[in-house]
């Protein structure tokens, strides 16, 4: 039961942090975008 918790947990931290880098890439995608909006 331990050991599951622990793998829950981990997997919750990964999950949290694979959507915060999910969240930085679609902003930096935006900002490239209007840069390139501009340029045009």
């Amino acid at each position: 039961m331990k050991a599951f918790l622990f793998y829950f947990n981990n997997s919750a931290r990964l999950t949290m942090l694979l959507l915060r880098n999910q969240q930085k890439g679609v902003e930096t995608m935006c900002f490239i975008s209007e840069k390139k909006a501009k340029v045009l």
